[in-house]
């Protein structure tokens, strides 16, 4: 008979044991109201967040696992709600200060990844195929010689609807706008 399995958010919603919250707190390296309030206890995944040795801290209750800086604000704010999470606005992941957490979409933390330039980009994302100069190539290409998407796309190992992203300015944007405010050379 296999064990019952655990939703991740039934933590949030059952009471937790004056044990178990000293157990939690005791590993919270609690500073000042605006300082960053380390974890001290396990990380499921060292390798997570900025390049850090570290990355989330792990808190085992009941028999799951919680991410310490989601119990922190929970254990202070409240339940997060469905489909939410919980974003740090020091940009540090072993941070537990309630202050330093608010609750957002998947979506507000990759714009807040973009936004605080913590995303690789262009040939510096391990996806890319491309680099800046085969992508400004490309903006060259369009309207010229009467190539197609498809041609250009053969040109460079690339699918056709990459080619059009691209052009259409869905792929590549830092590079086309970091590119856009530099100053033209005149004739």
């Amino acid at each position: 008979m296999s064990k019952p399995k655990i939703h991740q958010n039934d933590w949030m919603h059952k009471p937790i044991s004056a044990t178990d919250l000293f157990r939690f707190w005791s590993k919270v390296d609690m500073r000042g109201r605006d300082e960053c309030w380390m974890w001290m206890g396990g990380y499921r995944n060292p390798k997570i967040g900025n390049g850090s040795a570290f990355g989330y801290g792990s808190f085992k209750l009941g028999r799951g696992m919680i991410q310490s800086h989601r119990l922190a604000y929970c254990l202070i704010h409240g339940a997060i709600p469905p489909g939410m999470g919980v974003l740090h606005n020091c940009d540090n992941p072993s941070c537990c200060n309630p202050n330093h957490l608010r609750i957002g979409t998947q979506k507000d933390n990759s714009l807040d990844a973009a936004n605080r330039n913590r995303t690789r980009f262009g040939s510096e994302n391990g996806m890319a195929i491309l680099t800046e100069d085969q992508v400004r190539e490309i903006l060259l290409l369009d309207g010229k010689f009467s190539m197609t998407r498809k041609e250009i796309g053969e040109m460079y190992g690339v699918h056709r609807i990459t080619i059009g992203d691209i052009l259409l300015g869905k792929s590549w944007k830092r590079l086309i706008r970091e590119d856009a405010m530099l100053p033209r050379a005149t004739p």
